[in-house]
């Protein structure tokens, strides 16, 4: 494809799908690095070093040179190619900092971002020493914070416009002020974007220094100048000279779609639905349960309180009371409280609410194929666009009406004339009980086949989306 427009774009985040998914941002980088390419944009995806990618069946090239770091470390360079046509680096960081993103100790993370921003700012260096410009440098989330801050203006060059996507920056990192100035570069150790009182947020800097700042919804991008949802972030959300641009992602129809997908027992589509029904079967005999027709509602956790999961807990009798049979997915991020009183809560329901391990997305397709109703009681706002894939997949969404789910959703009336899934905006057990019942009742309906039709009709491709982030991106680029 030819553009005219076409811009040099670097993606910076902590992972990328489908080989690891540190955070929600991996799906998110994957997608748009794939968009851009065929949108016709020269793109390049920088992430940390991990087996997992190579694990998974990635052919990665290491370099002869690493890249040296501002106290003298190295870090090793990977290349690879993606099979959208973006180029991939791999950034091996010395040592133990290599696992800091996905490790709980505060000096260890802090360590992993620094080194990351580096090797980062070192690689879009030499890359422009080398008269390979680029436009953009678009960082993701709290381990790609410190790249906005470190990308120099090169000789004889402009800097690169900087943007940076937040998904949840309340559970950015916050670092104790001698912890902070003992790890940052000595060019950020007086930087007051960077440094303020005794405690510093990884994020607060990237936010000031970047040129925009993507929220994955506009409700949400609105909602982090209020103290109570950013707290200490909110004055800095509040002044940043470009408000917050909210941008609704979508799914990747080449990996998410159930008229093609391998992972199925049996293909179906909106058109064509009644493989869905051999889905389900295929499914409850996995489960190890009867085939007797009731709704089923599936969680796809984690089980976590951030996820809503004890929301889950306090409903299940009612739920199984009313008919359904509800199904819990289980992973290595659910709190261990939780998974254990959800363990006793299963052996109680046996055969009403069961367990099962989702742990790759073939097996979350699998699920959501077989489901009515997909719950999704998260307080995260981002929420991993499990609504879209739900819809996708024939299942209808409950969600708490927040962030990317909110505006996301549309909530169905009565009839069922309108709406694309279940909203409720009270964060209690009431409140999922009722939306649950609601799309319970619905799944019964004789409207029930059209409203499932007009859901997984959705365009909810990443055409759009990516689209809308590249207008961000002329909107800010520096000429």
């Amino acid at each position: 494809m030819v553009n005219a427009g076409a811009m040099d774009i670097l993606l910076v985040g902590a992972a990328i799908d489908p080989w690891t998914r540190a955070l929600d941002s991996a799906g998110t980088m994957a997608a748009l690095a794939k968009t851009f390419k065929q949108l016709g944009h020269g793109v390049s995806v920088v992430v940390p070093y991990s087996e997992e990618y190579e694990a998974g069946g990635l052919l990665v090239a290491r370099r002869l040179s690493p890249l040296t770091l501002a106290d003298g470390r190295q870090a090793t360079v990977f290349d690879a190619p993606l099979s959208s046509g973006a180029r991939l680096t791999l950034l091996g960081l010395p040592g133990q900092v290599q696992l800091g993103f996905a490790s709980t100790d505060p000096a260890l993370q802090l360590s992993a971002t620094v080194a990351f921003g580096e090797a980062v700012a070192a690689l879009i260096s030499e890359r422009m020493s080398q008269g390979l410009p680029l436009d953009v440098v678009h960082a993701f989330d709290w381990p790609a914070s410190l790249v906005p801050l470190l990308v120099v203006e090169p000789e004889g060059a402009l800097r690169p416009t900087c943007v940076i996507s937040v998904s949840e920056p309340e559970v950015a990192p916050v670092f104790a002020r001698e912890l902070w100035l003992a790890a940052l570069p000595a060019a950020l150790k007086a930087d007051t974007r960077v440094v303020s009182g005794a405690a510093n947020s990884v994020l607060r800097g990237a936010l000031i220094a970047s040129d925009a700042v993507v929220a994955p919804s506009p409700g949400q991008g609105a909602a982090w100048s209020d103290v109570a949802q950013t707290g200490e972030l909110a004055s800095t959300f509040a002044g940043l000279a470009r408000p917050v641009v909210g941008v609704l992602g979508g799914v990747d129809y080449a990996r998410v779609n159930p008229a093609v997908d391998p992972a199925l027992p049996s293909r179906f589509d909106a058109e064509a639905p009644q493989n869905k029904q051999v889905c389900r079967a295929a499914f409850l005999r996995q489960l190890g349960v009867s085939l007797e027709a009731r709704p089923v509602m599936l969680y796809l956790g984690p089980l976590t309180r951030a996820a809503g999961a004890e929301r889950l807990l306090e409903t299940a009798h009612e739920l199984v009371r009313g008919g359904a049979l509800v199904a819990v997915a289980t992973g290595r991020r659910d709190e261990p409280e939780l998974a254990q009183r959800f363990t006793e809560l299963a052996s109680e329901l046996s055969g009403d609410l069961v367990l099962f391990s989702a742990p790759d997305e073939p097996a979350r397709h699998r699920a959501c194929a077989a489901a009515d109703i997909v719950l999704l009681p998260s307080r995260l706002a981002a929420a991993g666009g499990l609504q879209w894939v739900a819809q996708r997949y024939g299942a209808a969404p409950v969600a708490l009406a927040t962030g990317a789910l909110a505006d996301g959703i549309s909530d169905a009336d009565s009839a069922l004339v309108t709406g694309t899934g279940f909203l409720y905006d009270d964060d209690s057990s009431q409140g999922l009980l009722a939306a649950a019942q609601r799309a319970r009742a619905a799944v019964v309906s004789p409207s029930w086949p059209a409203f499932r039709r007009r859901f997984m009709k959705l365009d909810l491709g990443w055409d759009g989306p990516a689209r809308r982030t590249l207008q961000v991106y002329r909107q800010c680029v520096r000429s």
